[in-house]
């Protein structure tokens, strides 16, 4: 049996969406543990590793605290 959904302007077949929304799915994922890591690190830096990018102890405390699904 051969299923097509229709979307936008084209016919995708059930399989071509289920692919889509996998990688999509996936990157995602890894959106949000590259933010985890990346925050969990930012929580790690000293003042002058701080200073080196930029940032006060107090920007860094609020971006290396917000929850991973978060911008």
């Amino acid at each position: 049996v051969f299923f097509c959904v229709y979307v936008g302007s084209c016919f995708v077949t059930c399989g071509k969406l289920f692919a889509t929304l996998f990688g999509l799915a996936v990157a995602a994922l890894g959106l949000m543990l590259h933010r985890w890591h990346t925050r969990r690190a930012l929580l790690q830096l000293d003042d002058h590793q701080l200073r080196d990018i930029g940032l006060s102890w107090e920007q860094a405390h609020t971006e290396g605290r917000k929850p991973f699904w978060r911008d």
